[in-house]
Parts: C-alpha cells; structure tokens; sequence
C-alpha cells in the first residue's frame, strides 16, 4: 500500500512539474523580464527592441572596412531572426544597419521565441518619450 501511494505521490509531481515547462506557464523568461509578458497580456501585444548575441564594437573603433564587414554581420542577424519569426505574429520592424539591435512589436507568441532563442541575448521593452506640448 506504501508503494502505491509512493508511486501516486510521484507521478503528481512529474505532472506538476510539466508545468514548469509549459509555454503559458511563463516560469521561464529567458532574455526577459517578467513585466514584458504582463505587458503583452494586458496589451495583446508591445514593441520592444532586441539586442543579438554577437561580437560587436562601436563603429568609431573601427576602420572602414572592419564597419562594412560588422554591418553586414548585423544584416545577416536581422535575416536569420525574421526568418524565424515568419510564422509568428510581428509588426513594425525597424533594423538598425549600425549597432546589432531590432526594434519590433510582438505579440505573446513571438515573444516567446524571442527570449528563448540562442540569437538573442537581451529583449527589453522600447521606451517611447513623449515631450509636453503648448
């Protein structure tokens, strides 16, 4: 009888802990912060901006040839992350040519992958100033 309910006891917490896996769940933010999601649940989707894992130096260190050779690196960044994100729901995407950097908006979906995926090391909301007017 011990053994039965050892056995009960333990696949309660192999189910349990399927969740932890779960998409939903968002018990894994990865690149993210917790408050991205939130944001998106309440807005349905929010413009962040993306920063890629990838070697980079400010272009003023560079010579003409080395700033030719990182933008296209850059551009190559941006190919490989919207080709992923082709079946996803983005919007408004705007590839900066200089720093290894998009600004998109998502949806719950497409950031999932973006803090999940290897080619991102930092998704971070895109802040937008608004400046009094009279």
């Amino acid at each position: 009888m011990e053994k039965l309910i050892s056995v009960i006891l333990l696949i309660l917490l192999l189910v349990s802990g399927c969740r932890l896996f779960d998409n939903d769940d968002k018990s894994n933010f990865g690149h993210c912060e917790k408050e991205l999601f939130e944001q998106v649940k309440k807005d349905g989707s929010v413009r962040v901006i993306a920063t890629y894992e990838m070697e980079y130096t400010p272009e003023e260190q560079l010579t003409e040839q080395e700033r030719q050779a990182q933008r296209e690196a850059i551009a190559e960044m941006h190919d490989k992350l919207l080709s992923n994100l082709k079946e996803k729901n983005i919007s408004g995407v705007s590839r900066s040519t200089g720093t290894p950097r998009i600004n998109i908006g998502v949806n719950n979906k497409s950031l999932s992958f973006l803090c999940t995926t290897e080619l991102v090391k930092e998704v971070r909301l895109e802040r937008t100033f608004q400046t009094n007017r009279e």
